[in-house]
């Protein structure tokens, strides 16, 4: 099994990592994304970057004991856990990008030692703040995002790359990405 290809993007909520995520597809089709497990409801009017299973907290604790997660994490109350067997099926064959939460990724950097883990980082927190405020949260749900921004923040040094998603500049976060993942897997341009 190869891991020359594992690559992980990380960063706070509202960031704008889906985004990212779906351009690079775009620009880099060799890239497949992984296969997820969550028990937080379906967003309505939103495509997700990954394929996602959703399931009951049984059934997503079921799958903890028999030890069918890659990794696992509670994030905002909810259970999400990368698919192993599927995942490393894909990553045999394919590059395999991961959207995980900062545990998530710490516990896949820990198997995969060489995986790229890469931190999408916002201008500021206001920006974060801004983007939650037009999600129309309620006021608990968005102080409790908030709060797990600024953790997240934080743990940005644990990353190899980290990269700031300005506002209203996707298409140069894209580009600044997408080169670090094309010397990491030695893509051809």
């Amino acid at each position: 099994m190869t891991e020359q290809c594992l690559i992980i993007i990380c960063g706070p909520t509202a960031v704008g990592k889906t985004a990212v995520i779906k351009h690079l597809l775009r620009r880099l089709p060799q890239l497949k994304t992984g296969i997820t497990y969550t028990t937080r409801a379906k967003r309505p009017h939103t495509k997700e970057d990954k394929v996602m299973y959703y399931v009951s907290a049984k059934q997503f604790e079921q799958k903890i004991r028999n030890d069918q997660l890659l990794e696992w994490a509670t994030y905002n109350n909810d259970y999400y856990g990368s698919a192993r067997q599927e995942n490393l099926a894909i990553l045999k064959k394919h590059p395999l990008l991961l959207n995980l939460e900062i545990k998530g990724s710490l516990q896949v950097k820990k198997l995969f030692p060489k995986a790229l883990l890469v931190f999408i980082a916002p201008e500021n927190l206001d920006q974060i703040s801004q983007r939650l405020k037009r999600r129309r949260l309620s006021p608990a749900v968005f102080k409790q995002r908030l709060a797990n921004a600024q953790w997240t923040l934080k743990q940005a040094s644990k990353f190899d790359y980290q990269v700031v998603n300005r506002e209203n500049q996707l298409d140069f976060t894209v580009s600044q990405i997408a080169k670090i993942i094309k010397a990491y897997c030695a893509f051809k341009a």
